[in-house]
């Protein structure tokens, strides 16, 4: 179990850049026990992969022709800070990042006031029989699906 903790807290600290997220992610989805010691060993786990990765990162890019100029934080970055990097933020972009932000937390609140009232229904007994299961799992698949390929249609992106 701590090799696989330590393991998935490295790979996502080599993808993102970032042994702090990887230790976190672990402790929340990853561990189904957690010990002190086990945080220290993922640390160490997720910083010498984000370190390597780093290095690694910098040769093949050839930034400055040199190995070792740890320059990139990460197989996935979300920008940079180059001064010549088209993905730069400026600070007139962060109340849109707020606002995006916001509307997130706003639709995970819907989404879990929706998940309690489905589950405060299927406790009331309305989804005993076995061909109400079958309609219930229907019509959710339904819905899901309409979202996940009828949202990016109606806008034009055929390509779901």
């Amino acid at each position: 179990r701590d090799f696989i903790a330590c393991g998935a807290a490295a790979g996502v600290a080599a993808a993102f850049g970032a042994p702090l997220g990887g230790v976190m992610f672990c402790l929340e989805e990853g561990a189904s026990w957690w010990h002190p010691d086990l945080t220290w060993r993922t640390l160490f786990a997720a910083m010498t992969s984000a370190f390597i990765t780093n290095v690694f990162i910098s040769g093949i890019r050839g930034e400055s022709n040199s190995w070792g100029m740890l320059s990139r934080s990460g197989l996935l970055a979300f920008g940079g800070d180059a001064a010549d990097d088209p993905w730069k933020y400026t600070a007139w972009e962060i109340p849109g990042f707020v606002l995006i932000g916001c509307l997130g937390g706003f639709i995970g609140a819907g989404f879990n006031y929706l998940n309690e009232g489905l589950t405060i229904w299927r406790q009331n007994g309305n989804v005993s029989s076995r061909i109400r299961r079958y309609i219930e799992v229907l019509v959710l698949n339904v819905f899901i699906v309409l979202c996940a390929f009828g949202i990016p249609m109606s806008t034009g992106n055929y390509y779901c």
